[in-house]
């Protein structure tokens, strides 16, 4: 899957954790976010075309995007299009 589409999913995840308060009283998630304090706001600049990155700037959100889906047990090797299409493909 290409970063711009990880950086855009990193994205929607945290814009639905702070602005729908969906995830908030997840402790999993709170730690996802605290460690992973540059590749989120890296992947927004991502997404929202403000920034482009560096090799080491890749290899900051290709960690974020590992977390996450193994946060919520997803192939981080899958095709998605959006948060909705990442969260329904939880792997049993």
């Amino acid at each position: 899957m290409e970063i711009k589409k990880k950086c855009d999913i990193i994205e929607e995840f945290i814009r639905e954790h702070f602005l729908k308060n969906i995830f908030i009283d997840d402790a999993e998630v709170e730690d996802f976010i605290s460690y992973n304090n540059l590749g989120i706001p890296l992947a927004q600049s991502v997404s929202y075309k403000l920034a482009d990155p560096t090799l080491e700037g890749l290899s900051l959100i290709e960690e974020t995007w590992q977390f996450l889906c193994s946060l919520f047990g997803v192939d981080p090797d899958g095709e998605y299009e959006d948060l909705d299409e990442f969260l329904e493909s939880e792997e049993d």
